[in-house]
């Protein structure tokens, strides 16, 4: 899919039922889940699905989250230093991996998260030269709702942050340190729910045919598991993967 206009959705679901806690997340470009079981406040055993996803490489990003087996869980779980990289596993699913524990520590419940970020005006694609992907331009006033309400608004002009006005001329990628200083854990949860959606959405505005193995060696090598230098090259483009819920939100992670 490249669509310059289109909303983008990005919905997230946690949910802890005594020692075991389901995460699901699905957007745009991807669809995966994460089971997590405890013993405890230590992660005894982890699981994943992938349904939908980018490159054909990104499956085997399940293996690695193994890596957090035998973690204890703690409050603050997201500020920690101490757990596995997400430069050697999949971004989303060590990411949803991190939500879970933090599910895990608030325990039994459930919690949804709807990020949601409308075309932005003016809308043109993200190229630059050398069909270098660039940040998209124009502006669109993006929302983070927690449990069907809404929680945040931010005014995104291209890169940059226009409202909040205590946030107001930050670039978004530096939200997680701003909430991080700014507020208490379930702040930084929903903040860095919210960066990482309104990260995601920048591929609507970027041609699939363009990203090719030449670019991402250029670009991403090694941002993630599918990047890493001993596999950057055996991945194929999932040309079939983007889907458009710009009228269905519904539709995402129905029945989990």
């Amino acid at each position: 899919m490249s669509s310059t206009g289109g909303t983008f959705r990005r919905r997230i679901v946690l949910d802890c039922d005594g020692g075991t806690v389901r995460a699901g997340l699905e957007d745009d470009f991807h669809h995966f889940r994460v089971t997590v079981t405890m013993d405890g406040d230590r992660v005894a055993d982890i699981d994943a699905k992938t349904f939908r996803f980018p490159w054909s490489t990104c499956p085997g990003a399940v293996a690695p989250l193994r890596g957090f087996i035998g973690q204890s869980v703690s409050s603050g779980m997201l500020r920690r230093q101490d757990m596995p990289s997400p430069r050697l596993n999949c971004t989303h699913l060590h990411d949803l991996t991190l939500l879970a524990l933090a599910q895990a520590v608030r325990g039994p419940g459930r919690r949804q998260y709807d990020v949601t970020v409308p075309p932005r005006e003016p809308n043109g694609r993200s190229i630059g030269p050398d069909n270098i992907p660039t940040w998209p331009p124009g502006r669109t006033s993006a929302t983070l709702a927690r449990d069907g309400d809404l929680l945040m608004r931010f005014d995104m002009e291209g890169e940059t942050v226009r409202a909040p006005a205590e946030a107001a001329g930050l670039d978004f990628r530096h939200l997680g340190k701003w909430a991080a200083e700014k507020g208490d854990d379930d702040f930084l949860e929903a903040v860095k729910v919210f960066r990482q959606g309104f990260f995601v959405s920048s591929g609507r505005a970027v041609p699939v045919e363009i990203v090719n193995h030449d670019l991402v060696r250029q670009v991403m090598s090694g941002v993630c598991y599918t990047f890493q230098p001993e596999r950057i090259d055996q991945g194929e483009r999932c040309l079939d993967t983007p889907r458009d819920f710009t009228d269905q939100p519904d539709v995402l992670l129905a029945g989990f």
